[in-house]
């Protein structure tokens, strides 16, 4: 069962999860592969720079694992996941990027912030929040064709628990959080468009 549940929590990672979301946001807004496709390899960039940096203080024996499972080790990658994404947005405004990508930016952002505030409290699970915040924007702008997404996210949750990564009431936080964070910026892309 530890072999299963290793694999979920690696196929629903934030980082691929992350190399999905560009692609899918750009398209549904253009309907033109090739932009969307150059956008989500542009973006890939950005976390391959994230992922280099968790894999750097792995090495260095900073963080204890690629999950950075310590609660006390999480503030690091917050801010500099944050400054990533600062330089992310300024990408996209010198290249005049896609309006879709600025409001996931703003997710983003807001995201990292709420995340590391409640992280002072407890160790919210970022598998989930990202994975239920993606699941719900791909079905916003896909359709219920996707709905088996939200099926996912109970597997995941047992995922993060079964490895001991997670409590049952972080795993909640989490899929709280992704959800309440999509459902803002949902709003205001409502009211942007």
């Amino acid at each position: 069962m530890k072999l299963l549940a290793k694999i979920i929590s690696y196929i629903l990672n934030p980082i691929p999860i992350f190399t999905l979301l560009p692609y899918m946001l750009v398209y549904k807004a253009s309907r033109n592969n090739i932009h969307a496709l150059k956008w989500a390899f542009f973006s890939s960039a950005f976390l391959l720079m994230i992922g280099l940096f968790i894999f750097y203080e792995v090495r260095k024996g900073v963080f204890s694992d690629f999950d950075i499972s310590k609660q006390s080790q999480r503030g690091r990658l917050f801010l500099v996941s944050a400054a990533t994404v600062l330089l992310y947005l300024l990408a996209i405004v010198f290249l005049k990027g896609p309006m879709t990508l600025f409001l996931a930016v703003f997710g983003i952002m807001l995201g990292l912030l709420l995340f590391s505030l409640v992280n002072r409290n407890i160790k919210v699970s970022a598998h989930l929040g990202v994975f239920t915040a993606f699941s719900i924007t791909i079905i916003w702008l896909y359709g219920f064709g996707y709905i088996f997404l939200l099926f996912l996210i109970p597997v995941l949750a047992w995922s993060r628990i079964t490895l001991s990564r997670h409590t049952l009431r972080e795993t909640i936080v989490g899929t709280i959080l992704g959800g309440g964070i999509v459902s803002l910026i949902y709003i205001i892309a409502e009211l942007v468009y």
